[in-house]
């Protein structure tokens, strides 16, 4: 089930669409594994994490489906790091894990059938233009 779950994420980042209506046809199948309202925001970095360990995804594939890809969609431009300018950037540990809990997930929904499964990537702290936003 486990790999089940990491796969709807990897077939929708690589847009197979044969194999996504297969994994969405699961997904429908299973959808009693968590209410209505799934948490996705925070978990999303580790569920295509374990994407990459499985092998179906590349790290640098990763990275752009989680920063310029949306940013592209909300017309946003994706400067990068350009020296003497305020940078946005995220710092992961690619070799802990985690646990999502009831009590570790910061949004309101916190339906997700991944609750306590170990999860591979901890973001280690978060910088917004120049500002420290997280620090674990």
């Amino acid at each position: 089930a486990d790999a089940d779950m990491v796969r709807v994420g990897a077939v929708r980042l690589r847009e197979n669409h044969a194999a996504e209506r297969r994994v969405c046809a699961l997904a429908h199948a299973r959808a009693g594994l968590a209410a209505n309202g799934i948490a996705g925001i925070e978990t999303s970095l580790s569920v295509t994490l374990a994407a990459h360990r499985a092998g179906e995804l590349s790290l640098a594939t990763i990275v752009a489906a989680l920063t310029t890809g949306p940013a592209r969609l909300l017309g946003i431009a994706a400067t990068g790091v350009t020296p003497g300018a305020a940078a946005s950037f995220v710092q992961v540990d690619l070799a802990a894990s985690w646990r999502p809990s009831r009590e570790t997930l910061f949004g309101r929904s916190i339906n997700t059938p991944l609750i306590d499964r170990e999860l591979p990537g901890v973001v280690q702290r978060t910088v917004l233009e120049g500002r420290p936003a997280y620090q674990r």
